[in-house]
């Protein structure tokens, strides 16, 4: 199960439920028995530490995952930060039951959302303006129905790379613990390419997703180009982004805003923006860019 993004202020910020499912060779489904009518082995409890394969959407969306741990040396597409008991109040199994599942939902967030933070080495009150990336998810996943019924109750929380597309599938070199106290790869930041499409950062892009401003002060939505107080919020985050002290001719700042729905819904906040003034595109990221480096222009 996929826990949203919880460390910048952007459109959605609400908790929703997911877990594990993907192609051929992997068994997302509790298991059918053996031949003979042998019960299958239940999957052992996890452990903090573990890695797992590489991820995709479906896989993060799923329930349950019972994929065999992989060498945390080796490419890898989760680590396992916090394993936990179900509150005992949860007596269905919260892949099926809409109540069970909201009360495990509640569960993970107290228990898992903070951890994610310290595991990746995010300070909050150092870093009041991230901007989302591809790390400010967490997966959780619980045993399979069948193990449940045989009362495995554990469940497990994920530092993963979000998948962007159902075709993609993302792996983690090295880890991601403390990933935060050191610079990040651009593999692992927000960009978006042409036709608003979002992409990895290490992809051709025209904007950079740089910051993310709380508006909780505005009253009526914004412009959704060129609002004064919009503008003004994301200046000063923008220019801490990007290690200047003043704004570069051939760089262009913006904003994008969630929906009028999301807003009025209470995310009040935008994505702080920047990309190349004449909109070429750019290939790497503008962080901690200065005053004198070339643009990272994308090749022809």
């Amino acid at each position: 199960m996929v826990a949203a993004r919880g460390l910048a202020v952007v459109a959605a910020a609400g908790l929703t439920a997911a877990g594990c499912s993907t192609g051929s060779s992997v068994v997302v489904s509790a298991p059918s028995g053996a031949a003979g009518g042998a019960q299958p082995e239940p999957q052992l409890a996890p452990e903090v530490g573990e890695c797992r394969g590489p991820v995709d959407i479906a896989i993060i969306d799923a329930a349950a995952d019972p994929r065999p741990t992989t060498s945390c040396e080796a490419p890898h597409g989760s680590e396992t930060f916090w394993v936990s008991e179900m509150d005992p109040r949860i007596e269905a199994w919260p892949g099926g039951s809409d109540e069970a599942g909201q009360l495990l939902d509640q569960q993970v967030t107290e228990e898992c959302r903070g951890r994610h933070e310290q595991y990746l080495g995010l300070d909050p009150a150092a870093s009041p303006n991230p901007p989302p990336d591809r790390l400010q998810i967490f997966a959780f996943f619980i045993p399979t129905e069948a193990d449940f019924d045989a009362g495995a109750r554990w469940f497990r929380c994920d530092a993963v790379v979000e998948p962007l597309t159902a075709a993609e599938s993302t792996s983690i070199e090295g880890t991601l613990d403390g990933v935060y106290t050191r610079p990040l790869p651009a593999a692992y930041r927000l960009c978006e390419a042409r036709l608003g499409t979002p992409v990895s950062c290490d992809e051709d892009h025209e904007i950079e997703y740089l910051a993310s401003v709380a508006l909780d002060q505005l009253t009526s939505f914004p412009l959704q180009r060129g609002d004064l107080e919009v503008t003004a919020a994301c200046r000063t985050p923008l220019l801490e982004a990007l290690g200047l002290t003043e704004e570069r001719a051939d760089l262009t700042f913006g904003y994008v805003l969630p929906n009028r729905e999301d807003w009025d819904r209470g995310a009040k906040g935008a994505i702080c923006v920047a990309g190349a003034a004449d909109g070429s595109e750019l290939t790497g990221t503008l962080a901690g860019l200065g005053s004198s480096s070339q643009l990272p222009r994308a090749e022809g």
